[in-house]
C-alpha cells in the first residue's frame, strides 16, 4: 500500500509563462545593403529600393558622356642658365630710372654699406682711398668709416649719418628738378643709429651728362640718373624751410640731445662763447658736470672768438677722424673791403671744435683750438 502523500507547506508557485514568438527576420538582398549614413536613419527615408532608379557612379556617368579627358599640355623646360647666373652670381641691379627711387636705393644701400653700388651710380667714382682732409693751420687727417671715399661730394654730415641709419624713419622732405631732364635735387630727412637727424640734398645729373638733350621724340624710358654731391643743408645752420626749423629747434635745446650732430653743437657753443657765456656753452662740453674740466676744454675758443657777432658765425668744414670722433671749424663771415677811414680791416674770428659722442648718444666738445 503507498505512503500517503503529504500536502506542501508554503504557497505553490505558479508555471513561468511560455516565451512570445520572435519577429520574422526579412533578408536583404545586395543591392538594397544599407549605405554608410543610412544606419543612422530609417528604412524609408534612407535610399530607394528600386535598383532602376538608383543614378548611375559618377566614375560612369562621366565616362559615357564626356569621355577620357585630354591630357593636359607641358610647359617647356626653362633655359640653362648662362653667363654670371650660371657661375651662382646675380648680376648688378640696373640704377633705378626715377630720382625719387634711386635716392631710397642710396640710403639702403648707404645703411649696409655697399660702397660698389654707391660708386655705380656716382657720377665720378670715388677714388680707392679716402682723401686727405685739412682743417686749420695744423690739422690733417684721414676719416675712417664706410663712405670716407666720397669725401670728395658727400658732406661730412652725410658720410657720418648715412651709415647704419635707421631706413624706416627716413623720408624725402622734397623733390625738384632744376634743370628737367639734366639736373635733379631730392632733399631727404635721414636719422642716423645714434638718433642724429639731418637734412641731406642729394644732387643728381643725367648719366649722359649735362649736354642738350638729343633731337626727337624723348625716350619711353629716362637715362638713368647719377649722384653728383649729397650735402647738408641743415648741419650749418642754414638752409630754408624743414631744414631752418630742424635746426633752430636744435639751438634752442637747453642742454645735449641725441638728435643734434657734432656742427649743431659746436655752431651753439661757438656762439655762446662769443656773448661771452661761458658757463652755458660748458653744458655742451665733456667731463664732470661743475668741474674745471669743461671750462678748460672751452677757454681757447672763448678767447679765439671774443668779440664776434654770435648772428655771423658759421660752420665752415668738419671732418670725422671716427664715426664717434668729430672736428669743426667755426669762422665768423665779415663783409669785404676794408675798414673805413682809418680803420684796420676786420679779421675773421675762427675756433676749431673737437667732439666725441658720448654713451648717451649726445655729441659733446672735448676740446678746442683758436687762429
Amino acid at each position: 500500500m503507498p505512503p500517503p502523500v503529504r500536502a506542501a507547506s508554503g504557497p505553490r508557485r505558479a508555471p513561468p509563462p511560455p516565451p512570445l514568438p520572435s519577429a520574422p527576420t526579412r533578408r536583404r538582398r545586395p543591392s538594397q545593403a544599407r549605405s554608410p549614413r543610412s544606419s543612422f536613419a530609417s528604412d524609408a527615408g534612407s535610399e530607394p529600393r528600386d535598383d532602376a532608379a538608383r543614378p548611375p557612379p559618377l566614375a560612369a556617368a562621366a565616362s559615357t558622356t564626356l569621355g577620357p579627358s585630354p591630357p593636359l599640355p607641358r610647359s617647356a623646360p626653362p633655359p640653362a642658365p648662362s653667363g654670371p647666373a650660371a657661375a651662382g652670381l646675380s648680376p648688378a641691379p640696373h640704377p633705378p630710372i626715377d630720382p625719387t627711387a634711386l635716392v631710397l636705393a642710396a640710403l639702403g644701400a648707404a645703411r649696409k654699406g655697399d660702397v660698389a653700388w654707391l660708386a655705380s651710380v656716382s657720377a665720378a667714382p670715388p677714388p680707392p682711398r679716402p682723401p686727405l682732409l685739412t682743417l686749420g693751420p695744423r690739422r690733417t687727417l684721414t676719416e675712417a668709416g664706410p663712405l670716407a671715399a666720397f669725401a670728395a661730394a658727400w658732406d661730412a654730415p652725410a658720410r657720418r649719418v648715412l651709415p647704419a641709419n635707421l631706413l624706416r624713419r627716413c623720408r624725402i622732405a622734397a623733390s625738384l628738378a632744376t634743370a628737367p631732364g639734366r639736373e635733379h635735387r631730392v632733399r631727404a630727412a635721414v636719422v642716423g643709429a645714434s638718433g642724429e637727424e639731418a637734412v641731406l640734398e642729394w644732387r643728381l645729373v643725367r648719366a649722359d651728362g649735362p649736354g642738350d638733350p638729343p633731337p626727337g621724340p624723348p625716350p619711353p624710358l629716362a637715362p638713368p640718373w647719377r649722384i653728383a654731391a649729397v650735402v647738408a643743408v641743415a648741419a650749418a645752420g642754414g638752409g630754408d624751410g624743414e631744414a631752418s626749423s630742424l635746426t633752430a629747434d636744435l639751438l634752442a635745446a637747453p642742454g645735449p640731445h641725441p638728435r643734434a650732430g657734432p656742427e649743431a653743437v659746436a655752431l651753439l657753443a661757438a656762439r655762446l662763447l662769443a656773448r661771452g657765456c661761458l658757463a652755458a656753452a660748458a653744458a655742451h662740453a665733456a667731463g664732470p658736470v661743475g668741474g674745471p674740466a669743461r671750462g678748460l676744454a672751452l677757454a681757447p675758443a672763448a678767447a679765439a672768438l671774443a668779440g664776434a657777432d654770435p648772428g655771423r658765425l658759421t660752420v665752415t668744414g668738419s671732418a670725422g677722424p671716427s664715426l664717434r670722433a668729430s672736428l669743426v671749424a667755426v669762422e665768423e663771415v665779415v663783409g669785404g673791403g676794408g675798414g673805413g677811414r682809418g680803420r684796420a680791416p676786420q679779421r675773421p674770428r675762427r675756433a676749431l671744435f673737437e667732439l666725441c659722442l658720448k654713451d648717451s648718444g649726445c655729441w659733446a666738445v672735448r676740446g678746442t683750438e683758436g687762429w
